[in-house]
């Protein structure tokens, strides 16, 4: 009687511990979207990639000032003493000379300053969008962690129970010690598998402490992960007309296009190319040194040559210009426009490059996104159901001495080997989806409400994850 109510109970038990895979639990997901925003809140302050692009700015802006400066004059004197200067009246002198940059060169160069600082500030964004993406990225993988840890826990919590029953049939005598032997390392193989979750997970905080810039990784405001948000996935319709499928394409690459800080940037780079071609062109106008000043004698020599004998003692005053400009006889900025022209070229042939790359990686990350759903179909629909009956009936088996424990052994691990497979592919469809989050510069949220087809019941309002 006794054993007949522990096989009963054990079987309720089980049906409570059953492998749901269809469930979003709401206020779990909001709490993971709320730690994920806290975390990258916490990066944007304390990333230390993000404070050096930010004092790099500081010394850019330092640049419009610098290329604006004009020079300054030069003070020019000549003063002599003694009879030399004196008695042969040779004159002294006091002026100033200036240069002046003929043509628009300090203007191009505040251009071309400005410009680079419009570039680093582009760089400052497109570095907090890829530190936004690698923390996203790195959160998904410390939520599969956790739930691969909660997963192996239950498969502690069911292989205990399976003990429990070897020892219960062993003692009325119906099944040999070897079952319990088995049972129980059944058990022990888990305990690696437990050890190497502990030290993924140990990575995959010290992972998100380097993207948050935290030293202490207990200190990040993480919760506990679950199934629950790794099975709140939008789901992709895979069923979609093929002339639909390439508009929708040609959609998000054109949002890429528009959106990706990347292509903003090489953008930026090709205007200051253009700038800096354009300067080193006017370069070829020469510069004007002007002078000018005053002129002074003081004598004591004969001021007249009709009267030698008639010596005045006085001061005269004169004056003097000059001009000083370098003749362009050699064309000596060649070798710097060919090599601006160079750059140019480069850095328009980077943003064809760039742009195929980015229209490229987004039908990738379509077609990774379509491969990764029908893999979960697959998984939901067939292997983990399948699996769970399969293991339903050998404990059913070995309870009512129909089969051994090796039937039972045998289907737990093909069970346990489908479960956390899944859950390694929950994993990838999410990193599948923030790969497109990536490519197309649009926050996750934003990207699946543009998206033309219809949604699945998955308010993506609250997808921040």
């Amino acid at each position: 009687m006794k054993y007949t109510f522990f096989v009963y109970f054990f079987i309720f038990t089980l049906l409570l511990q059953g492998f749901s895979q269809h469930t979003a639990d709401a206020q779990t997901f909001d709490a993971h979207a709320s730690s994920f925003e806290q975390l990258y809140q916490l990066a944007i302050k304390q990333n230390h990639d993000v404070k050096v692009l930010q004092e790099t700015l500081k010394v850019t802006q330092e640049d419009i000032g610098i290329a604006a400066t004009i020079p300054n004059p030069s003070l020019n004197t000549y003063w002599g003493w003694g009879r030399q200067t004196s008695v042969l009246g040779n004159p002294n002198q006091v002026g100033l000379t200036q240069t002046f940059e003929l043509g628009p060169k300090r203007k191009l160069r505040t251009l071309i300053a400005k410009t680079i600082l419009e570039k680093e500030k582009t760089g400052l964004q497109q570095a907090l969008w890829l530190l936004r993406s690698n923390l996203r990225l790195a959160y998904l993988e410390y939520l599969a962690t956790v739930s691969q840890t909660a997963q192996l826990e239950k498969q502690f919590v069911s292989v205990n129970q399976l003990i429990r029953i070897a020892e219960v049939r062993v003692k009325a005598g119906s099944s040999p010690e070897a079952d319990l032997l088995q049972a129980r390392l059944v058990r022990s193989q888990l305990f690696p598998q437990r050890i190497q979750l502990e030290g993924q997970l140990a990575q995959n905080r010290l992972k998100l402490a380097y993207f948050v810039g935290e030293e202490d990784p207990s200190r990040l405001p993480l919760s506990a992960g679950s199934l629950a948000l790794l099975e709140h996935i939008p789901q992709w319709k895979s069923f979609l007309p093929q002339a639909k499928e390439e508009a929708l394409i040609l959609s998000l690459q054109n949002e890429g296009l528009t959106q990706r800080q990347e292509l903003k940037v090489a953008l930026k780079q090709v205007d200051a190319s253009r700038l800096q071609l354009k300067s080193e062109k006017i370069k070829r106008i020469p510069d004007a040194q002007v002078g000018g000043g005053v002129l002074f004698v003081n004598t004591l020599s004969p001021l007249s040559t009709s009267n030698p004998t008639a010596n005045e003692k006085g001061t005269f005053l004169g004056g003097y210009v000059t001009l000083n400009v370098p003749l362009p006889v050699f064309d000596n900025q060649e070798e710097e426009i060919g090599k601006a022209k160079a750059q140019l070229s480069t850095d328009e042939k980077s943003v064809e490059a760039l742009t195929f790359s980015i229209k490229n990686s987004i039908q990738q990350a379509i077609t990774g996104i379509a491969t990764q759903q029908r893999v979960l179909d697959n998984y939901r629909e067939n292997l983990l159901p399948q699996s769970q009956e399969v293991l339903r009936l050998a404990d059913l088996g070995y309870r009512y001495g129909k089969t051994g424990l090796a039937n039972v052994i045998l289907a737990r691990q093909a069970c346990q080997a489908i479960q956390l497979d899944y859950l390694l592919n929950l994993g990838l469809a999410w990193q599948a989806w923030a790969l497109l989050e990536q490519q197309t510069g649009l926050p996750l949220e934003g990207l699946l409400l543009k998206l033309p087809w219809e949604q699945p019941t998955v308010d993506f309002t609250h997808l921040r994850v």
